[in-house]
């Protein structure tokens, strides 16, 4: 019955209760659990940012109106563009007065506040490469295990009625058996209830944001930075629009992570089996639990995520980078072929399963012969020559 595979180490590593002790321990780890919520950058950072350029000027003064006509007339240009340039100068203003060490307006740039918080967003990111470099090489698994830790009841059940173990060596391993267990197994899947579903896939969305997060392009947006002293840093933002809107389009919907992903992500990142690997340490002072480790590493990257969301408008900045005062907040990619995935895993699972148990129902077959032949329980060894 033994059957090795990436899928059996991420899931069978770990029984109920030692999953279940696991996230008990993510979940209560010294730092407060609020703190795992990645907050929403301030609504009313950008609010005029849902109003097209028309509808912000019926709501303009007579006189600004008046003065944009008489402007137009006199200078040729379209009344529109005149009042784009306006709107983004407004902006460009309030980004200026209201985060100094973030823009600079007069050499529309980005200063030294906004590369130090860059930077710590970019550790944040470092902290979950190795868990989403292993999530993007079987997603499937992935969802699986995290799955295990909200439909624990189902796994068992799945286990118990559609696992070829769960067949005695006596039936003829032919098609319909295995077509029967298969159907027994997609039934059991495709009755998940809605509730249960929804809160796989809202945890699967933050799997997949943080997949998005670490993918940001870091490096490249650092690299447009001058410094001339080694301490003060700057950025010419027209540089630098296709980075903020990068940056846009996942800081500005971003996700809970819960304790059911930083389970999923330590296992990912191998952190149960470099435990149980560790040579044991007498000393109590120096014992060291990785899972707290993890789990404070984790909080200390959402608190830079968090502080640069908090610390810098990334919104406004990416609308004035774009000149254009009808610029749109682009929408992330989404993700709705994970339930395919899901059962596509089990699936896989269920065949690797299939394929131990012929190779066990063919050793019984031979012990059998054995038994009758020789008189003996166990095969015969063969001594080396």
């Amino acid at each position: 019955m033994n059957y090795e595979n990436p899928f059996d180490r991420l899931v069978s590593e770990l029984g109920k209760d030692e999953r279940l002790t696991l996230l008990e321990k993510l979940s209560t780890a010294s730092l407060p659990s609020e703190t795992e919520n990645i907050e929403a950058p301030d609504k009313a950072e950008t609010s005029d940012l849902n109003y097209d350029i028309q509808t912000k000027l019926k709501n303009e003064s007579v006189l600004l109106r008046f003065w944009l006509f008489l402007k137009s007339i006199f200078t040729g240009m379209n009344q529109r563009v005149i009042y784009n340039d306006l709107l983004i100068s407004r902006k460009s203003k309030i980004l200026a007065k209201n985060f100094p060490d973030i823009y600079d307006m007069k050499k529309n740039s980005l200063l030294t506040g906004f590369f130090v918080e860059l930077k710590n967003l970019h550790q944040a990111a470092d902290f979950y490469k190795p868990g989403i470099a292993s999530y993007e090489e079987s997603p499937g698994e992935a969802y699986v295990f995290l799955g295990s830790l909200f439909l624990s009841d189902l796994y068992e059940k799945i286990e118990k009625e559609t696992s070829p173990y769960s067949v005695d060596f006596s039936r003829s391993p032919n098609q319909e058996l295995r077509n029967s267990l298969i159907r027994k197994m997609d039934d059991l899947l495709s009755g998940i209830s809605v509730t249960e579903r929804q809160n796989l896939y809202q945890n699967v969305q933050s799997l997949e944001w943080l997949k998005q997060f670490v993918k940001l392009p870091f490096e490249k947006f650092l690299s447009r930075f001058t410094s001339f002293n080694h301490s003060d840093f700057l950025c010419p933002l027209d540089n630098v629009s296709t980075e903020l809107n990068h940056f846009v389009k996942v800081l500005c919907y971003s996700k809970k992570i819960t304790p059911e992903v930083l389970e999923t992500l330590y296992m990912l990142t191998g952190g149960f089996s470099n435990k149980k690997n560790e040579p044991k340490n007498t000393d109590i002072d120096n014992i060291r639990d990785p899972a707290k480790e993890f789990h404070e590493q984790c909080l200390d990257s959402i608190l830079k995520i968090n502080g640069f969301i908090k610390n810098v408008p990334v919104k406004t900045l990416a609308a004035v980078a774009s000149k254009d005062a009808d610029w749109v907040m682009p929408n992330p990619a989404g993700i709705e072929d994970w339930f395919v995935k899901f059962k596509a895993q089990w699936r896989k699972q269920f065949d690797r399963k299939w394929e131990s148990w012929l190779v066990d129902r063919k050793k019984s077959e031979i012990r059998l012969v054995c038994e009758k032949v020789f008189g003996e329980v166990k095969l015969p060894l063969i001594g080396n020559r």
